[in-house]
């Protein structure tokens, strides 16, 4: 429980808030029981949040800022041990907070849409992860494909993910369920592999000609 004396109330709220999600789901949150556990009156979150999806959008871009920033401190010249740092991260992330991870890619809350700070800190995260895989592939950041080979890395470690949180894997033995180290050497592999028909698609993409085939092969 985060019992606030005085400073900042919004940062007690989401304190608790986080707690309660990460322990229950949010499903039992709601602004009056956050302003009980923290030992103030019922109706003064609501200056900071007035709806409760004010609430959880503002604790969502808490979490993909605090992600960012992990990811960040395995930023170095080496792409594949930068790469490895960031899954490793990732999947540690949802074993500390699983709430808070469910709230960020539920359904519940839309990035884009619902608030615009939620949408930076967000769209922040999937960049650096952009960074990391065009660093693995020798590409520019900004490169076409490497956008959507990073979404390929973020769809694969997020149901490494929820398998793991959701112990999905547990009737297997402990030596046999997958690792970050696992995740990361196949995702790393791939991208390596997939490098050359990166740098074609690029070259399609400022050839008329080559533009259309790769959208027949695309299709295919």
């Amino acid at each position: 429980m985060t019992r606030y004396h005085h400073g900042d109330l919004r940062a007690a709220i989401l304190a608790e808030a986080r707690a309660v999600i990460d322990a229950h789901g949010d499903g039992d949150l709601s602004l009056r029981s956050l302003a009980t556990a923290v030992g103030v009156s019922p109706n003064a979150p609501y200056r900071h949040f007035p709806v409760k999806e004010s609430l959880l959008a503002a604790l969502a871009g808490e979490g993909f800022a605090e992600l960012t920033a992990r990811f960040h401190s395995h930023d170095g010249p080496d792409g594949r041990t930068r790469l490895e740092g960031y899954l490793t991260e990732y999947l540690q992330f949802t074993r500390r907070s699983p709430g808070l991870y469910r709230l960020m890619f539920g359904r519940d809350l839309d990035p884009l849409s619902c608030d615009p700070d939620l949408g930076v800190q967000a769209q922040a995260c999937f960049r650096a992860l952009m960074s990391a895989v065009s660093q693995v592939t020798g590409q520019s950041p900004d490169a076409p494909g490497v956008a959507r080979e990073a979404a390929m890395v973020w769809s694969l470690s997020h149901g490494a993910a929820l398998l793991d949180i959701d112990r999905a894997t547990a009737f297997l033995p402990s030596a046999e369920r997958p690792h970050a180290a696992d995740l990361a050497r196949l995702l790393i592999e791939g991208l390596v592999a997939r490098a050359p028909a990166a740098a074609a698609t690029t070259d399609h993409a400022n050839d008329p000609q080559g533009r259309r085939i790769a959208e027949v092969e695309d299709g295919l």
